[in-house]
């Protein structure tokens, strides 16, 4: 299999392209087996096992080999001169260096970066670069000498300058050997537990951005009613019900009342009521409050992420979809919000955060409601931020409560502090007074003394208001944005964005009163858009018109809720009742739990009942589609072009779907009806993507019967394209049409008038 080729008598090219690959596959073997012992294994069970995962370490390089096979093809044309040299062995370094950067994503993650995690946006790369430097560890730092070497030894090679003979013989017992390789490969991928290291890095990017962007669903849209639960049921005790009835009773008193709002990062209902209750040891003043309080575990966030999962909770439910944080969020939204509906009534309002609310364009969302004072991490001056950071991503939560607090020194009517904190997202930080009750080893440890921190200043907030003589006219409402997992009930299952269970998007809701009153817990199912109408309740609000329920309504009754997630694979997924369904929006993977029988959902039941999952896909399909056309109608000045939105029919084929004729300006595209000869006008195009990069042609048809064609490059993965006329203004009056097509075939076509 291997042999001496006696110097002058190999060829070049061959020796060089071999060892070059060579190094490569080393390089990649030593990622993989450094994440499996230093991040999957448990040392302490030895589970997964080593010694298996060893015997399917070689199996775990297929993609691997692919990608240096195709880095290894220019290496003799790069041998030629020292210039293509440098820049072939720089290429080499960039690609391995990849490895080591992906290899601190995955440890976080249990899986590889994928640019659906963050919606396509790099957003602040600042506040990432805090969650990533805090991973960095001997591991990364000695893989990046090693990467050092690596290229030394590379560009040795490739320049003749190492005198290395020994290559394979490809002869039929080689090309034997390598077939079962492949084919081992493969089936390792289809079947076998790899922790997702099979995958190559680069390999998972692309993927990500050829993949199709929608699932097609057969049943088209149409008005059904998605609410009203299918099989499941929920069973109220008696007396349940009656501890929520006595506990508004005692509460209803209270006159005018204002309002802490405190939404915590990353913290769902398993974080924080691990068993039904507030954990004395980690959340102390919680537990304190529990007998007083009004506690709802069992609330469902509509997307397991910050922005996506804060809209709904202030609109009663409207949100976004398969929309744009980057877009949407652009235009103010028109329809009942908290905010509005108690700015109506006389309150003031003020979000204070301690976190950056320019993260995933919240800001821009939250500037256009009426709050009175906006004040958070992205509008602090450097000073502040140097003197109070935690992390990257905030600054300590008493110095943003600090501040809170100058705003209601200054209020003489009731109002609403919207209060939103940071240290519980990775990295995971508190104040250095802080006696913690754990030493912080690891990520949970760590997670749970910011947690216990979090909690802390939730006792000072409760002690200054008090020193204010506010406490007992004020409600202290506690809320998570999302759950936060560590891989405890699913392996691979890490923070937040890429899974839809029970530790991603279950969350809850906990109203400290300002007096003594009967505390209850309850599991009603809810949404997180029912905080809106719940909290309005403590002002003697109801009968507001959204989509969400109070949870406190002696008229409650179960509703189905619904969550996706965007990070690849693109899922979906409902609650209704004890039954959880979850799919993918393209692929295979079905999912149905019965969470009663199997509340770590854990037992698959989606062979078993197919037609279930059928009727629960064609549910969640309608809901995806229709409440983010519903988000769209209640924005101001926003006018969907074509005068639509995408129905489940456009999401059957790739293509154009949604034409319209107008100007782009500011970052936003305004349709007109009419068009006026000097506009700088463009064509906008709503697509659902393509798979890879498609040739189109427009043809524009003038109002003289002249045809003007132009081929158009649709990139993969493109959702919106901006196409300006081909003609120079002044535009020729009269009525223009547009067809775009592609291999002569017609798919979409649209006319405007110009006058």
């Amino acid at each position: 299999m291997i042999y001496s080729c006696p110097q002058g008598q190999c060829s070049m090219k061959t020796t060089q392209r071999f060892w070059i690959f060579l190094s490569l596959i080393f390089f990649s073997g030593l990622i993989n087996l450094e994440s499996f012992l230093f991040y999957v294994h448990n040392w302490q069970t030895g589970s997964p096992s080593l010694p298996l995962f060893l015997l399917k370490l070689p199996l775990t390089l297929l993609e691997h080999s692919l990608i240096a096979i195709l880095l290894t093809l220019p290496a003799s044309w790069a041998a030629k001169t020292l210039h293509r040299s440098i820049v072939y062995v720089s290429t080499l370094c960039l690609s391995s260096g990849y490895l080591v950067l992906n290899q601190v994503f995955y440890k976080l993650f249990f899986d590889h970066y994928s640019p659906s995690m963050t919606e396509g946006q790099t957003g602040n790369i600042g506040n990432i670069w805090g969650s990533f430097s805090a991973e960095v560890d001997a591991v990364t730092m000695l893989n990046l000498i090693a990467l050092g070497m690596l290229t030394w030894l590379q560009f040795r090679i490739l320049r003749g300058k190492l005198s290395i003979f020994w290559i394979p013989r490809f002869d039929r017992t080689f090309q034997f050997g390598a077939a079962l390789w492949v084919l081992g490969a493969i089936l390792l991928g289809l079947y076998g537990d790899t922790h997702n290291l099979n995958r190559h890095p680069i390999t998972k990017v692309i993927s990500s951005l050829v993949s199709p962007a929608y699932h097609i669903v057969d049943t088209p849209l149409a008005d059904i009613d998605y609410e009203t639960p299918l099989y499941g049921q929920y069973v109220e005790t008696p007396e349940v019900r009656q501890q929520i009835t006595d506990w508004l009773k005692t509460v209803s008193s209270i006159q005018n009342p204002n309002i802490i709002f405190i939404v915590l990062e990353s913290v769902g209902t398993l974080q924080i009521l691990p068993n039904g209750d507030f954990d004395p040891k980690v959340t102390p003043f919680l537990a304190s409050k529990q007998a007083d309080s009004a506690t709802f575990d069992n609330i469902y966030v509509n997307f397991p992420s910050t922005a996506r999962s804060h809209v709904p909770m202030l609109t009663g439910g409207h949100t976004i979809t398969w929309g744009s944080v980057y877009k949407e969020f652009n235009y103010a939204y028109e329809g009942a919000t908290l905010i509005h509906e108690l700015n109506r009534i006389g309150y003031q309002n003020a979000l204070f955060s301690a976190g950056d609310l320019s993260y995933e364009n919240r800001f821009s969302f939250y500037k256009r409601l009426p709050y009175d004072k906006i004040y958070g991490f992205n509008n602090m001056s450097k000073e502040e931020k140097q003197a109070n950071q935690l992390s990257t991503w905030g600054v300590d939560e008493e110095y943003a409560w600090g501040k809170s607090l100058d705003w209601i020194d200054q209020q003489s009517i009731p109002f609403l502090m919207h209060f939103m904190t940071v240290c519980t997202h990775h990295p995971y930080t508190w104040a250095a007074h802080l006696k913690t009750p754990t030493e912080g080893s690891n990520r949970l440890e760590k997670y749970t003394n910011a947690l216990a921190y979090t909690d802390f200043v939730i006792k000072k907030i409760r002690k200054d208001l008090e020193e204010r003589g506010i406490a007992d006219n004020t409600f202290i409402v506690i809320t998570g944005d999302h759950g936060q997992a560590f891989g405890q009930r699913h392996s691979g299952n890490f923070t937040h964005k890429n899974h839809l269970y029970e530790e991603n998007i279950r969350t809850f809701l906990t109203i400290i009163p300002p007096k003594a009153a009967p505390g209850f817990v309850s599991s009603r199912p809810g949404a997180i858009g029912d905080l809106m109408p719940t909290i309005l309740r403590l002002v003697g609000q109801t009968n507001l018109k959204v989509p969400a329920q109070d949870l406190f309504s002696d008229s409650y009754s179960m509703k189905i809720s619904y969550f996706h997630k965007s990070a690849d694979p693109q899922k979906w997924g409902l609650r209704d009742g004890k039954w959880k369904f979850i799919g993918e929006l393209r692929g295979p993977g079905r999912e149905l739990y019965d969470l009663q029988a199997d509340p770590l959902e854990q037992s698959n039941l989606a062979p078993s009942m197919p037609e279930r999952v059928s009727e629960y896909e064609n549910l969640v399909s309608h809901w995806y589609i229709k409440t983010n056309n519903k988000y769209r109608a209640q924005l101001t000045n926003y006018i969907a072009p074509g005068a639509k939105g995408l129905t489940t029919e456009d999401i059957r084929s790739y293509g154009p779907k949604i034409m319209g004729f107008g100007v782009y300006e500011d970052r936003k595209f305004t349709e007109l009806k009419n068009i006026a000869p000097n506009t700088s006008m463009v064509a906008w195009t709503q697509w659902v993507p393509y798979s890879k990069d498609t040739l189109v042609y427009y043809h524009w048809q003038t109002p003289s019967g002249k045809l003007i064609k132009k081929k158009f490059n649709v990139k993969k993965g493109w959702s919106e394209t901006r196409v300006r006329i081909p003609v120079q203004s002044p535009i020729p009056k009269g009525e223009w049409s547009l067809t775009i097509k592609e291999n002569d075939e017609a798919l979409l076509q649209g006319s405007f008038v110009v006058q």
